[in-house]
């Protein structure tokens, strides 16, 4: 009792030469029999964030140039989130996806800026900011000063500079919570098949950082034969450290791949699932079953050693008016200079 047959064939819609129509309810398969084959996967997700934030403005004194403008300001920010995964997910009942574990983690970040603009003479800006960060869980802090210069040496002509450091904390999903991804992995043993990557969530990640210098210009001739063109110019050099990733599934599985066979080939007569056995290759990051078949895949979340990025943008323009109405042709471009990330160490 309570048995059902599986009916693979869908002769219950289309008979063997492709008529719509049947009614044979013998062929028919049970709604009860689809929900027992395919399930539901349900999940709660709860993110939310509290923000505390004092700013004090004004202006400081006055020169011959003008006031000396002053922010400070003090921030206290609490983000929680975490997710509730059905029974099925989390007993990883699910063939395709895998599954994945409850979660719930928090950040709460304690923050000091300040700010100061500063006019000198007519024609020149300059502003210096600074910020402070101390992270809680993570038992880190960072200091991040920018320094801002803008210079009108004419009415059409604008130069400007600046030189900062930032930083981008590790989400919530990233420090603590779990991702599965399916994707088409090339395995030694079993072949090319889809297989699940989980990633769990990595609470000992730094804040990345990096390092920013801007140069550029902005030329808008007032009058002439070029009144209506614009050109902006900017050079930008950018230098990240502690980038924060997800190692690369297929790249685990290639190293491990290269680590079976190395051991076959050290090992004369063995197998695949010899080396497994013994060990050989990744063994924590790359499951594979009884037989070396692969199973799934877990990348980790981890902090990149950097990157270096430079360039130039170019955008230019030229706007007119005729009696066919107004126009703007435009021209916009990129220069890469330098684009160099260093990967993770496996």
């Amino acid at each position: 009792g309570g048995c059902y047959f599986f009916n693979v064939f869908g002769n219950r819609d289309f008979d063997r030469n492709g008529n719509l129509g049947q009614d044979d309810l013998n062929l028919v398969n049970p709604i009860e029999l689809y929900e027992w084959l395919m399930g539901r996967v349900t999940w709660d997700s709860d993110f939310r964030q509290r923000v505390i934030d004092v700013v004090l403005s004004g202006d400081m004194f006055e020169t011959a140039s003008g006031p000396i403008g002053v922010a400070v300001g003090f921030q206290r920010r609490r983000e929680t989130g975490g997710t509730i995964y059905d029974a099925a997910t989390n007993t990883n009942n699910l063939d395709f996806v895998y599954g994945a574990n409850d979660w719930h983690g928090g950040l709460t970040t304690t923050a000091l800026f300040s700010e100061i603009a500063i006019p000198v003479g007519d024609n020149l800006d300059i502003n210096i900011a600074v910020r402070y960060e101390d992270f809680d869980e993570i038992g880190e802090d960072t200091t991040d000063p920018k320094i801002t210069i803008l210079w009108r040496p004419t009415n059409s002509l604008t130069l400007r500079a600046s030189a900062g450091s930032s930083f981008r904390t590790p989400s919530l999903q990233q420090s603590f919570g779990t991702i599965t991804t399916v994707s088409n992995l090339a395995d030694i043993v079993g072949g090319t098949t889809y297989k699940a990557s989980l990633s769990v969530g990595n609470p000992a990640l730094t804040p990345e950082a990096a390092d920013n210098v801007n140069i550029g210009l902005s030329w808008i001739p007032e009058s002439g034969f070029m009144e209506g063109f614009q050109l902006d110019v900017d050079w930008f050099d950018y230098e990240y450290t502690d980038i924060i990733t997800r190692e690369s599934s297929a790249t685990l599985l290639a190293e491990d791949n290269a680590a079976l066979t190395q051991y076959i080939a050290d090992n004369p007569g063995a197998s695949y699932v010899d080396a497994v056995n013994a060990g050989a290759g990744n063994r924590a990051q790359v499951v594979r079953n009884s037989s070396a078949i692969l199973l799934r895949v877990l990348p980790e979340f981890a902090n990149a050693n950097g990157a270096n990025i430079s360039g130039m943008d170019i955008n230019a323009s030229y706007s007119f008016d005729t009696d066919v109405g107004s126009w703007r042709i435009g021209l916009q471009g990129a220069w890469i200079r330098e684009y160099e990330v260093e990967v993770v160490n496996s």
